[in-house]
């Protein structure tokens, strides 16, 4: 009867760890993933990409832009972001250090900003309260809230990435 108690054992905890792990990293919505965030109640996005074309060049296009709350970039920006469904990254659960990666022919990089609650800080200085990040660095989709760091991925990413790109450029 021992003899089968070990085996038992160690195919409840792989099951029990392969349920961990579809549920932690099921697709999500930003609703699911963030329930307080309701991107069209902020202030304005900002936005900045860059692309290479050139390796010994980079980057070789490089933008910014601010997008206010009445402009169709906006909406347009606010849908692509919240009808998409995110998956975690296992990476969330370990401590995040430095990467490397070599820049290649053809890399997009990009960032868009959700900026809430702009104030006048004792100071005198202009800012905001808080903010939400979506950032591409090289393959990789980071979600920011304010400070809080979570790679996710999306279905058909280099596409989706590609999209908002486009979008930027425009």
């Amino acid at each position: 009867m021992k003899k089968w108690r070990v085996p038992i054992i160690l195919l409840a905890v792989v099951v029990l760890l392969l349920a961990g792990y579809f549920l932690y990293t099921r697709p999500m919505t930003l609703a699911q993933l963030y329930p307080e965030l309701v991107l069209e109640d902020c202030d304005e996005i900002a936005c900045a990409y860059y692309f290479t074309t050139d390796p010994e060049i980079i980057p070789a296009q490089h933008a910014e832009c601010t997008v206010g709350a009445d402009s169709e970039k906006y909406r347009q920006l606010c849908a692509l972001f919240r009808e998409q469904k995110y998956r975690r990254s296992l990476k969330n659960l370990l401590r995040m250090g430095r990467r490397q990666h070599s820049v290649r022919l053809g890399d997009i990089l990009w960032s868009v900003d959700f900026r809430f609650g702009k104030t006048v800080f004792e100071d005198g200085h202009a800012g905001y309260r808080g903010y939400f990040q979506f950032s591409t660095m090289f393959g990789e989709l980071e979600l920011n809230d304010n400070g809080q760091l979570t790679t996710c991925f999306v279905a058909d990413q280099k596409a989706w990435s590609r999209s908002i790109h486009q979008l930027l450029r425009e």
